[in-house]
């Protein structure tokens, strides 16, 4: 496939999953202001999952599953400047996380016979609050599609191995709208702290919101982010560096064109692209003659 043409595909994927995340409402400026002053918070969190066996009408519910929402968002609010503290506690700050997830079943045949649950579907809301106020809340729903050609079977005969996982990075799901949360709460500084030094499930989630608010005080982190091991967090902050427009990610980012993942290099080449007004291509030697004469002139 051409470089051009393959390289469309790329953005209309992204731009595909931006679809499926509705814009954020904004938070109230006095709620704001009193989050920002709290210093510890609780989060509270209701879950619960379940499945459909084959034909049947009523679900039946998935005993003992969970997912870390807690954890996640605990990791994150602490580069905030909020101590969680243990449930039942007083906090100054309560989050609250209502959430219900479906494990996502198919007939499959030939040599992997029988009903897997290989799709998974989550939804739910969180609450930021304080006493006194209306909470800021926000929806999210995440779904992975059934696999229509299954090559192994990971479990999949069990609900509970449904990829729940997952969904909860899925796009507009947990991950995503809730780190858009932070950042309409409390600012670009937390989710520099989670790309510098946070859960690396979180990482690309927050490259990614930095980019979607031209955020200039992060291309330093998300230059650095380029040389990450996680690949996701390197393609997202490829991506971000071209959203936000810096020029000095020029250089980097002609840098990451040799990376060995290929995602990484096409959005490398995307974000040249908008930075500079030149369409070369993902040539790391072109855009290297570029950027001599530049410097030479």
């Amino acid at each position: 496939m051409p470089w051009a043409l393959r390289m469309l595909l790329v953005v209309l994927a992204m731009a595909a999953g931006a679809a499926t995340r509705p814009a954020t409402a904004q938070p109230e400026a006095g709620l704001v202001e009193a989050l920002r002053d709290a210093r510890t918070v609780r989060i509270d969190v209701a879950q619960s999952f379940a499945y459909h066996e084959r034909g049947a009408i009523t679900g039946t519910p998935i005993p003992g599953y969970h997912l870390p929402f807690e954890e996640l968002l605990a990791d994150i609010l602490v580069g905030a400047g909020l101590e969680p503290v243990q449930a039942g506690e007083a906090a100054d700050a309560i989050v609250t996380v209502d959430a219900e997830g479906e494990a996502l079943g198919a007939l499959y045949f030939e040599q992997l016979k029988g009903y897997l649950y290989t799709g998974a579907l989550l939804r739910g809301s969180v609450a930021f609050g304080v006493v006194g106020q209306t909470p800021y809340r926000i929806a999210f729903v995440g779904r992975v599609e059934r696999q229509r050609n299954l090559e192994r079977n990971l479990g999949y005969e069990e609900p509970e191995n449904a990829p729940f996982d997952a969904a909860l990075g899925a796009a507009g799901s947990y991950l995503d709208k809730t780190t858009e949360a932070i950042a309409a709460l409390y600012g670009p500084d937390p989710l520099l702290a989670a790309i510098l030094d946070g859960d690396p499930r979180i990482r690309p989630y927050a490259a990614r919101v930095l980019g979607d608010l031209g955020e200039a005080s992060a291309v330093p982190v998300l230059i650095d982010a380029l040389d990450d091991r996680d690949p996701k967090l390197r393609w997202q902050a490829a991506w971000s560096l071209g959203r936000i427009g810096d020029e000095a990610a020029i250089e980097p980012l002609i840098d990451a064109l040799d990376d060995r993942d290929g995602d990484v290099r096409w959005f490398a080449a995307w974000s040249l692209a908008e930075i500079t007004g030149q369409e070369l291509g993902g040539d790391p030697d072109a855009w290297q003659a570029w950027l001599g004469r530049q410097v030479r002139n």
